[in-house]
């Protein structure tokens, strides 16, 4: 993976979405730093599971921000990153099996942590990208009507 802390993530300007990522990316460089090596597969499966937990409970949010892309460049991008949230959440499940033994371990959980890493990372070029197309910057702007709200 590319990234090898949060502190690489690029903000694109709104609190929670931030956080969100960034949670995400740490517990994503954990589970891959912990697959390296030997993993106690109770462990991991609650890594993972947590993962897909965190990822289930921030599409909503993220799709609302995107809610306001519904022409121009940025419509293909909101498009093409969604079909990549389920991407994402079919590697983490096949990630899931592998550390469960359904697969061969060894093989596939090496597969399908490259896959969920690589996916990850095109997700997070999506964000940059739809918001630079959206909003003419790779981050949400301060007092923009289109950009949401903070709680």
């Amino acid at each position: 993976m590319n990234s090898t802390s949060s502190q690489d993530y690029v903000p694109l300007g709104d609190e929670q979405l931030d956080r969100e990522h960034r949670e995400l990316l740490d517990q994503i460089l954990e589970i891959d730093r912990l697959i390296g090596d030997e993993f106690d597969p109770e462990d991991m499966r609650s890594r993972i599971k947590n993962v897909i937990t965190l990822f289930r409970d921030h599409i909503p949010y993220e799709e609302k921000i995107m809610e306001s892309f519904e022409h121009g460049p940025a419509l293909l991008h909101k498009v093409t990153h969604n079909s990549h949230h389920e991407t994402f959440l079919i590697g983490l499940e096949f990630l899931l099996d592998s550390v469960e033994g359904r697969h061969n371990r060894t093989f596939l959980t090496k597969v399908s942590r490259e896959k969920v890493n690589r996916v990850f990372l095109e997700l997070m070029e999506y964000d940059q990208e739809m918001m630079r197309l959206h909003h003419g910057s790779g981050s949400l702007e301060i007092g923009n009507p289109a950009a949401p709200k903070q709680a």
